[in-house]
């Protein structure tokens, strides 16, 4: 009987803006992982990788090339964010195809304008859309219409111009399809979560000292579109028709040096007092932190905080519109968390609408804290939920599936 040739080894590339902590940033370290345990050869190359706000596999598994972080985030006083951004990505792509190895196969993801230059090595180019970025620009005025004119026709343009463009659920999928003119389905390629590394972080002891009190979290990164002024008012209207003192914690993302952040972080404050709610923020400096407020919250959160947080609460608030995936729901899905979101985007076929692993609902406050009262007040439905969500993220989002997807 011939025996199978091993497949070949390629030397793989992935370029990517910002290698921070973020739901895109999770997916391209999972999928780089996945390659290189395939055992390809694995290069990353960004803009900005800090060693203090990335995650742990790009210090201690994957080599990381940084260029274009002289190149500002935006112009004093004018903004210019994007076109920062398309100049870093065209500038590192520039020092890949021409002063970098050779490769096979270059990913590339959530900036496209970098596409023509990596067409000019001999890779192939693979883009991988997590959501068109020209559908989620907010058109607060007709001159910021017109700004973003170039940019879309940049991306329109360049998007197609990739051997090959990846997705992230059928929902995008659709969206993409229709936005790009695209004559044949992308390929849908789930993002994953290391089963792993969670049921180890379940094992392992965070700093957190966890009150005795049936709690919610809410984890997003500290930014407007995640909208998470909704789960504090879901919860506010919670704890006004309930005797039972219940805690909400607002985790995620936080960087000092992002303004939206410090300033998403003080306007949730804001929202807190107005609802007439008490809340305090984590110190990781203390010792003996108060859990005595209504709400607290945690800066930065940390992966083994992130997970014995929502093993620790009645349900994850899940509270962004329209999310063309969601990482965090599947997170909480394995560690045998229900999850509560928006019925709408890529969450109604990762959660689904049937209410085994979850409630999803419209983006009110009423529908989330009555959905927040069924998991409080019925412990086996949540149970259930939470059992029914683990085993249905292991069949769909592991770390093989995502291996196996991208190697094929």
């Amino acid at each position: 009987r011939m025996q199978r040739k091993p497949r070949p080894r390629h030397k793989i590339a992935f370029i990517h803006l910002d290698l921070g902590v973020g739901g895109a940033e999770r997916l391209v370290v999972d999928a780089a992982m996945g390659l290189k345990s395939k055992g390809h050869d694995v290069t990353m190359y960004t803009t900005k990788h800090r060693a203090d706000h990335c995650f742990p596999e790009t210090v201690e598994h994957l080599p990381v090339e940084v260029h274009g972080s002289w190149i500002p985030t935006e112009i004093p006083f004018l903004g210019g964010q994007i076109f920062c951004s398309i100049l870093r990505m065209i500038w590192l792509a520039f020092k890949l195809v021409f002063f970098g190895p050779k490769f096979d196969v270059i990913f590339c993801d959530g900036i496209s304008a970098c596409i023509p230059v990596l067409k000019l090595s001999n890779a192939k180019v693979v883009f991988y859309c997590h959501h068109p970025d020209l559908l989620l620009t907010r058109k607060s005025s007709m001159l910021r219409s017109l700004y973003r004119l170039p940019f879309n026709f940049i991306e329109r343009v360049t998007t197609v111009m990739s051997d090959e463009i990846l997705v992230n659920s059928k929902y995008t999928q659709k969206v993409t399809v229709k936005t790009f003119n695209l004559k044949t389905n992308p390929q849908i390629v789930y993002p994953c979560i290391s089963v792993d590394k969670i049921d180890s972080l379940i094992q392992t002891r965070s700093q957190l000292n966890l009150p005795n009190r049936k709690m919610f979290v809410s984890l997003n990164r500290f930014d407007p579109a995640k909208n998470v002024e909704l789960a504090i008012d879901a919860f506010a209207k919670l704890r006004k028709e309930s005797s039972e003192k219940f805690l909400l914690v607002v985790a995620g993302g936080y960087d000092v040096k992002v303004q939206v952040n410090i300033d998403y972080h003080k306007k949730l404050q804001l929202q807190v007092e107005s609802q007439g709610l008490s809340h305090s923020t984590f110190d990781r400096n203390k010792k003996n932190f108060d859990w005595s407020t209504d709400v607290v919250f945690i800066l930065n959160v940390e992966e083994v905080e992130k997970i014995q947080l929502m093993r620790s609460s009645l349900a994850l608030i899940y509270t962004p519109s329209n999310e063309h995936f969601g990482i965090v729901p599947i997170e909480a899905m394995t560690a045998s968390c229900p999850v509560l979101a928006v019925a709408s985007g890529g969450l109604l076929e990762t959660v689904t609408t049937d209410g085994k692993v979850g409630i999803l609902s419209q983006p009110n406050s009423s529908e989330f804290s009555e959905a927040m009262k069924k998991v409080a007040t019925r412990p086996e439905d949540a149970k259930s939920m939470g059992t029914l969500g683990r085993k249905r993220a292991l069949s769909l989002f592991s770390f093989e599936a995502l291996s196996d997807a991208l190697d094929a």
